[in-house]
């Protein structure tokens, strides 16, 4: 088990907002925290996933569930991330 700083926890809380590409061929913009973005480039480097695939699932979760893209990005992320564990017995 890890032990991290409130400096470090506090970090992982910021805010970024970037624009995104989505399957329509557009862009949009998508706020998450530090952290969000951590483990969606951990997804795209460990597992394969694109950017486009992240996009493409949380727009399908916007339909679905009817939740902002900024909600469903983060959702997507949290998901893939505790399957990937979940695999890693971790």
């Amino acid at each position: 088990m890890a032990f991290y700083t409130e400096k470090q926890i506090e970090a992982w809380l910021e805010t970024e907002t970037r624009d995104l590409p989505f399957p329509d061929g557009s862009t949009k913009p998508v706020t998450a925290f530090q952290l969000v973005w951590s483990k969606a480039e951990s997804l795209i480097l460990l597992d394969g996933y694109s950017m486009l695939d992240l996009t493409r699932y949380a727009a399908e979760e916007v339909a679905l569930q009817r939740i902002d893209i900024d909600r469903a990005f983060s959702c997507v992320v949290a998901w893939l991330d505790n399957q990937r564990r979940s695999r890693w017995g971790v």
